[in-house]
């Protein structure tokens, strides 16, 4: 297993030493991303198909995972940096049939969000 001792990269290259200082990071931002309860619950929601917020907060709320907007916010943030899911407008969705904002947005999983699929 590779250590993460910046002495053992002395013998890289700069730019292969910023290449592998910015994987480490990017790593590490998805693992704490799919590793979280409530962005797990969000992840596995999602693998359904593109929700809005409105949707989540409602799905999270009776789950008891989530107490107001502000917290999902900021788990939709962190999966959102970790490249899990992906912002779209709803106005191409059925959300706007069902009397959601016609300029509101969905949230869609990405490829890398569906780790979820093979988390435990």
């Amino acid at each position: 297993m590779a250590s993460n001792d910046p002495d053992e990269d002395d013998y890289l290259p700069e730019t292969a030493k910023d290449e592998l200082k910015r994987v480490r990071n990017a790593h590490d931002v998805y693992l704490r991303a799919v590793n979280n309860p409530v962005r797990k619950r969000v992840l596995e929601l999602l693998c359904k198909g593109c929700l809005t917020r409105v949707e989540l907060i409602s799905a999270l709320m009776e789950e008891n995972l989530v107490s107001d907007e502000g917290v999902l916010f900021y788990h939709l943030q962190i999966l959102e940096k970790a490249n899990c899911i992906t912002r779209m407008p709803s106005h191409a969705t059925h959300h706007e049939s069902e009397g959601e904002d016609a300029g509101s947005e969905c949230f869609k999983l990405t490829l890398e969000g569906k780790v979820v699929e093979y988390l435990d």
